[in-house]
C-alpha cells in the first residue's frame, strides 16, 4: 500500500500534566498529515466556491504505545479505500527513531464522504467525488506502486 509520510513535533502543550500526548491530539494529527497529503497533491477539500464538503462519517484510534512531549514522530497516510463518494484513510505513527523498524505507536482511519447540502431537506447528502480529486489521488497510488 502506497503512503505519504507528515513529520511532526509533539509540543509540551500538547501533551498531559504527565508529559503524555492528550488523547484527542492523535485526531488533529491525523488531521495535519490528511491536509499535507492533499497540498502534495495540488488538493484541498476546501475549494472556495464549492458547495462540496467531506465530512467524517468514522474516526478511530488505537494507542499502542506512548508517545509524550518532544518526541519526533512521523505519521503515514494511505487510501485505504476509494470509492465513488467515499474513501477511507489509514494512518500509522512512529516514533522517528524506530521508522526503519515499522514498530507502530499507534493507528487510526478517517472515513469520509463527499457531500452536498441539500436547500429542500437542509440536509447533506453524498455526492461523487470530483474526478480531477480522485484522478490525482489515483495517480498517486499508481505512481508510487511501480
Amino acid at each position: 500500500m502506497t503512503h505519504f509520510t507528515y513529520r511532526r513535533a509533539v509540543r509540551r502543550h500538547e501533551s498531559d500534566s504527565t508529559g503524555l500526548l492528550q488523547s484527542s491530539n492523535y485526531f488533529r494529527y491525523m488531521e495535519e498529515c490528511e491536509c499535507a497529503f492533499l497540498r502534495s497533491l495540488g488538493l484541498s477539500f476546501f475549494e472556495q466556491g464549492s458547495n462540496v464538503v467531506f465530512p467524517r462519517v468514522s474516526t478511530r484510534c488505537q494507542m499502542i504505545a506512548p508517545i509524550k512531549s518532544g518526541d519526533h514522530i512521523l505519521i503515514t497516510v494511505s487510501i485505504k479505500r476509494l470509492g465513488d463518494s467515499s474513501m477511507t484513510l489509514q494512518f500509522e505513527f512512529f516514533e522517528e527513531v524506530n521508522f526503519a523498524q515499522g514498530k507502530e505507536i499507534a493507528k487510526g482511519e478517517f472515513s469520509i464522504v463527499s457531500c452536498v447540502h441539500d436547500e429542500k431537506s437542509g440536509k447533506l447528502r453524498s455526492t461523487k467525488i470530483e474526478q480531477s480529486m480522485k484522478s490525482k489521488i489515483l495517480e498517486h497510488q499508481n505512481s508510487n506502486e511501480k
